[in-house]
């Protein structure tokens, strides 16, 4: 199921990078795309103390897949 879910979106990435209005939008979101990474080597838990230190009250997991998470802080 991943696969084909890959797929489609590569699918349909492929076919706005080729619309002549939303191709240059991609382009300047190519530019700013942030470069996913595992070597920062901190886990979720390390990241939701982080944020608590940074004066976060509450911290919580809102997605995840895998080792992939995302975290929201409410001040």
């Amino acid at each position: 199921m991943r696969r084909s879910r890959n797929a489609a979106a590569f699918t349909r990435w492929k076919a706005v990078s080729a619309d002549r209005v939303l191709a240059p939008l991609v382009d300047e979101r190519s530019q700013r795309a942030i470069r996913h990474s595992d070597e920062n080597g901190f886990s979720a838990d390390d990241h939701g103390a982080l944020l608590r230190k940074a004066g976060f009250a509450e911290v919580g997991i809102v997605w995840q897949s895998g080792n992939d998470h995302v975290l929201v802080g409410v001040r």
